[in-house]
């Protein structure tokens, strides 16, 4: 995995869009990379190089069974049992994607450099641990290069969102907004596969231009899940003011969906009211879709308050809001496929256990023809991942990628690659695992472990920009801009 250098001390995300050489906005990506709140110095302080250091040394120690890596996307994506530690697996993995890469001659300068790193790797004793880190730190820097010489890379510019880990660990009451931690928000990381990248806050100068916050700049509260409209003139995303009374539904406690350009011009607050509205993506049709409490009803398994929220459309103004769902427990993450249908992560509690059906659905843009892709009648609870959220389409791919994370945690987890052409076992048939290095939170690991990867945006099967973090340690976590090889594991 290569970072992308965020620069500054908050490197807090959510969401992303490419854009091209000359400045347009190509497509839109969302992520997420979370500072902690919990130890929010000691983990900004945290040698990112380091860690991941320690976490493949762990997977040299401790190799995942065969019983797991026969779900694997990848075999060579962990280390090779003939790799002695860090330094040859990163090795490794850097040769083979340069040489895929420097097919014409033009990364000739890179491969010298990796064929002297290669050399200097045969002089540097494997026990002398500290050497062996700095020899580490020298190919991570070379790998960078390489892996920023993808061809699929043909986009300059990033847009993020910051934000910090909620307050709760549980799949629904992380997106009440009375959960959220103050700061952060939308953001473009420009230039951002050079050397010297730097990040531009796009509501810096904003104004909201109507509604409540008429008049007032959007430099307080939370931000959440940012996407852009299909012309890339246009972020969506929600915001909550934070604070007030734990499960106590108002106006300032809920989120809030707004509209921004992205050069910061014409901020505009869509949705309004004592719910939660989240989770907005641009429609082909020109409306939006997005997951609402409005519709009522509450959560049958909880000891606590906890409405329900599920599929809702509004136009592109904030007009019209229509709910497409009439389902009875919890809605995430909707988004338009390949082919048009909006897909979403559903929990069927009807005749089942709580924790063993939050897989994806498909509907089409109107609601009609709701229906389950795959995993919603798996035996037992634990023969696949928990929930798959956050699941968007792959470019020129009828598979999609999605997050497989917790029930009682939050969206952070494993990546799986999901193929809804194969036949269903109720198991893992239709899925691979893109990041072996991760387990499924809950299923195969503590329910707040292994929370390494959120948010993948797909450039192909293989290639992905996320939010990664070696260590994985729940809301303690740094979770850094990355780009993911998941043949490689670089």
């Amino acid at each position: 995995m290569r970072r992308l250098n965020v620069g500054g001390r908050k490197p807090e995300t959510e969401s992303l869009m490419k854009l091209n050489s000359s400045g347009s906005v190509i497509v839109a990506v969302l992520l997420f990379v979370i500072f902690s709140v919990v130890f929010p110095m000691s983990a900004l302080a945290r040698d990112t190089v380091a860690d991941e250091f320690n976490a493949i040394e762990k997977y040299i120690t401790n190799p995942p069974g065969t019983d797991w890596m026969q779900h694997a996307y990848s075999t060579e994506s962990m280390p090779l049992p003939t790799e002695r530690d860090p330094v040859d697996v990163l090795l490794r993995r850097t040769r083979t994607l340069l040489d895929e890469f420097n097919t014409d001659g033009l990364l000739d300068a890179l491969d010298t450099s990796l064929a002297a790193l290669e050399a200097k790797n045969d002089t540097v004793a494997v026990s002398n641990r500290t050497l062996r880190v700095e020899l580490f730190r020298e190919v991570d820097a070379l790998s960078r290069r390489v892996a920023f010489a993808n061809p699929l890379l043909n986009f300059k510019d990033i847009v993020f969102l910051k934000r910090d880990f909620p307050g709760y660990y549980h799949m629904v009451d992380q997106y009440f907004g009375f959960h959220a931690r103050p700061g952060g928000g939308v953001c473009i990381l420009e230039n951002a596969f050079t050397d010297n990248p730097t990040v531009r806050d796009v509501l810096a100068n904003s104004i909201v231009a109507n509604g409540r916050f008429k008049g007032q700049a959007l430099n307080f509260g939370s931000f959440l899940n940012p996407t852009l409209s299909y012309d890339g003139k246009t972020i969506y995303f929600s915001h909550t003011e934070t604070g007030g009374a734990n499960y106590t539904w108002t106006e300032h406690t809920c989120y809030h969906i707004f509209r921004v350009n992205v050069d910061g011009s014409d901020l505009r607050q869509l949705t309004d009211g004592p719910v939660n509205d989240l989770f907005p993506y641009p429609l082909p049709n020109g409306r939006i879709v997005f997951i609402s409490e409005r519709r009522g009803g509450y959560g049958r398994c909880h000891e606590r308050l906890c409405p329900t929220y599920s599929l809702y459309t509004a136009n592109a103004d904030g007009t019209d809001i229509t709910m497409l769902s009439p389902h009875e427990t919890n809605e995430w993450h909707p988004s338009v496929d390949n082919d048009g249908m909006i897909i979403y992560t559903r929990w069927d509690y009807v005749d089942r256990n709580d924790d063993q059906a939050h897989h994806p659905w498909i509907c089409y843009p109107d609601g009609r023809d709701a229906r389950s892709i795959h995993g919603n009648w798996k035996h037992y609870r634990d023969d696949s991942p928990y929930m798959e959220k956050h699941v968007r389409a792959i470019p020129n791919s009828h598979k999609y990628v999605a997050t497989a994370s917790a029930h009682h945690g939050q969206t952070f987890g494993s990546f799986v690659l999901i193929d809804p052409r194969v036949e269903d076992d109720n198991k893992m048939s239709p899925l691979k695992v893109l990041t072996p290095e991760a387990l499924f939170p809950e299923a195969n690991t503590g329910s707040r472990s292994d929370w390494k990867f959120a948010t993948a945006w797909a450039l192909n099967e293989r290639f992905y920009l996320c939010g990664y973090d070696p260590v994985g340690s729940g809301t303690s976590g740094v979770h850094a801009l990355t780009l993911l090889d998941a043949k490689t594991g670089l």
